[in-house]
């Protein structure tokens, strides 16, 4: 009697869907980014929202709760600040992927010379790298278009590699016997 994975097809579905989802977010990458802006809004509401569940239940045994009830009201503040004014949210948006992109480089070229003074001999590649990445960083701060891309991008294509590895797994379980 043979054994099959039955289901081996749910995989196959979901990285159909997930390249499906990703080339929406290619073609349409104005429409993208707006909705990735208002889940970073969303996203900074819900955070203030957990703090400030966290510092109310918490206040009898944290002598710093009220540091995070202030965290969680400022947070839900800006958060629906950003839902209720969209431009704003999306400038945010680009400024925090320009000041994270930056932030990455400089821990890159920090992490060349920790590498270099370790004996590896490619520490430079690390640094170059990490220097590119700088002017990236700070090609998006001063230029929101390449901002928007790189978000839509950035979100877009791992979307689609993880799609096509899902149908890559959904079509080896299907032919697996065992």
């Amino acid at each position: 009697m043979e054994n099959k994975i039955k289901n081996w097809w749910i995989p196959f579905i979901i990285g159909i869907l997930m390249v499906a989802v990703s080339a929406v977010f290619i073609s349409n990458p104005v429409e993208t980014f707006v909705g990735l802006s208002i889940l970073f809004a969303f996203s900074i509401f819900m955070s203030g929202g957990g703090y400030l569940v966290f510092a109310l239940q918490s206040r009898k045994v944290l002598d710093s709760w009220g540091w995070y009830l202030f965290i969680g009201i400022l947070e839900m503040f800006l958060g629906a600040a950003l839902l209720f004014q969209p431009h704003i949210s999306m400038q945010a948006f680009v400024l925090f992927i320009g000041f994270w992109v930056t932030f990455k480089a400089i821990h890159a070229i920090h992490y060349s010379f920790i590498i270099k003074n370790m004996g590896i001999e490619s520490w430079w590649l690390q640094l170059i790298l990490g220097i590119f990445t700088g002017i990236f960083g700070f090609l998006i701060m001063i230029n929101p278009v390449i901002g928007i891309f790189s978000a839509v991008y950035f979100t877009a294509i791992p979307m689609m590699i993880i799609g096509i590895a899902a149908m890559i797994l959904g079509w080896k379980l299907k032919q697996l016997e065992f």
